[in-house]
């Protein structure tokens, strides 16, 4: 009787040791490190380095200023830039079975990019992320993300995903990306990303000082365009200004100036709104040619009495006008862009956003965006929005290209539009 026993009792423990066995002998490593890494194991918290191993239950904390890679027992790897978390709450693969792997990791506050391994390709694969504001299933996947301003973004170039958490789920495809505000709104309709938004997410993952820089300051000095590295490498070229060449024909250029019978009422301007448009007056104006805007399945432009009318359903960078900076020669220079604008109906904020496409041997582009506290709303009216960058000298311009980003489905109004030398 005791031996029966002592049998089903080991046959028990030789059923179990399998699992256990695999998660102790690790279900990763951190394969590379800048900066700095915590692991806890059973409670007890030790300085990580690269070449170590974590297993099912373990939590890894990367510290401001650092970047992790961790390779996956399956081949997936993960990326965590910045100050973040990373929690294996299940890891189970065996490479001899084709069912019951499965992998749940909480990826929170740090940007990140994810490649799949072998447990994304299965037939019926059981892989989630769960970032800060939901949770996302994946299959054959590659996608990056990172939560800035209280947004968590998220973009997938390979595979399939579904991001969903309370408040409902949005089926994301290759090439489109979204954006979720909290833990109770749905995350956005999927839209199809280009390549500067694409270029601003990754740069976070990249670039562990971009990412401790403000995400949307425009206020950028070459001090500290060297400070957060704004270049990326490769950026696809700008769309160019119509017509071609330095001075852009009158119906091609931004209206200057509004109609009076179209201003804002003169009880909304206060003196420092006049002070600085009569200091932009005084400064030498670079010209800006208009970008057309196609509308089709996409922002919708309307324009009428010096006012540009965008009209979107689904959040979008829309190009609004561009420069050629070659014939400028802005380098050295600090430039502002400045515009008002009004949002209509918008579900979200709207702001502007530069870009600068580089030449003179270096490739890339570097860029600013308004920072969330001149962004507007529905509820501001007609809004002031500006701001400030500066190129190095090693840096020469062939485009300045301006956009208006919506955060949100409705309607932005943009009027007097410039781009001037400091």
């Amino acid at each position: 009787m005791i031996c029966i026993r002592s049998f089903a009792v080991a046959a028990v423990l030789f059923a179990f040791w399998p699992l256990q066995a695999m998660a102790e002998t690790g279900a990763g490593t951190l394969k590379t490190l800048t900066g700095t890494a915590q692991l806890t194991h059973a409670g007890a918290a030790q300085a990580m380095k690269e070449g170590d191993t974590f297993v099912m239950n373990d939590v890894v904390e990367t510290e401001a200023g650092s970047r992790a890679v961790f390779s996956f027992a399956d081949g997936a790897e993960l990326v965590m830039t910045g100050k973040g978390k990373l929690v294996i709450d299940e890891y189970v693969y065996d490479p001899a079975k084709a069912a019951g792997n499965k992998a749940v990791l909480d990826v929170l506050d740090a940007a990140f990019s994810y490649t799949g391994g072998a447990m994304d390709k299965a037939a019926k694969p059981e892989v989630k992320l769960n970032l800060d504001y939901g949770t996302i299933g994946i299959r054959g996947t590659k996608l990056i993300g990172a939560r800035r301003n209280g947004i968590t973004w998220v973009y997938l170039s390979e595979g399939g995903a579904v991001f969903e958490n309370a408040g409902g789920r949005t089926d994301i495809a290759p090439g489109y990306g979204t954006r979720i505000r909290s833990k109770a709104d749905a995350p956005a309709p999927a839209y199809p990303w280009g390549a500067e938004e694409v270029a601003w997410l990754q740069r976070f993952v990249d670039d562990a000082g971009a990412h401790e820089t403000p995400a949307m300051a425009s206020n950028m000095s070459s001090n500290n365009l060297a400070q957060g590295k704004l270049e990326a490498e490769n950026m696809p070229a700008m769309s160019a200004p119509s017509p071609a060449g330095g001075a852009a024909a009158e119906s091609n250029e931004m209206p200057a100036r509004a109609r009076a019978a179209d201003s804002a009422p003169a009880a909304e301007a206060t003196a420092a709104k006049a002070k600085q448009s009569a200091k932009a007056d005084a400064q030498p104006e670079i010209a800006l040619a208009r970008v057309p805007i196609a509308g089709k399945d996409g922002p919708v432009a309307e324009e009428s009495a010096g006012t540009l009318r965008i009209t979107t359903g689904q959040p979008a960078i829309v190009q609004l006008a561009a420069a050629n900076a070659a014939t400028t020669q802005p380098q050295n220079t600090p430039l502002r862009y400045t515009a008002e604008l009004n949002a209509q109906a918008l579900e979200g904020a709207a702001h502007l956003e530069v870009h600068v496409l580089l030449s003179g041997g270096k490739t890339g582009y570097v860029f600013g965006r308004d920072t969330q506290d001149t962004a507007v709303t529905a509820a501001d009216g007609w809004k002031t929005v500006t701001g400030s960058f500066s190129l190095k000298p090693e840096h020469v311009p062939d485009q300045i290209k301006i956009s208006l980003v919506v955060d949100g489905k409705g309607s932005v109004l943009v009027r007097n539009l410039r781009l001037v030398r400091e």
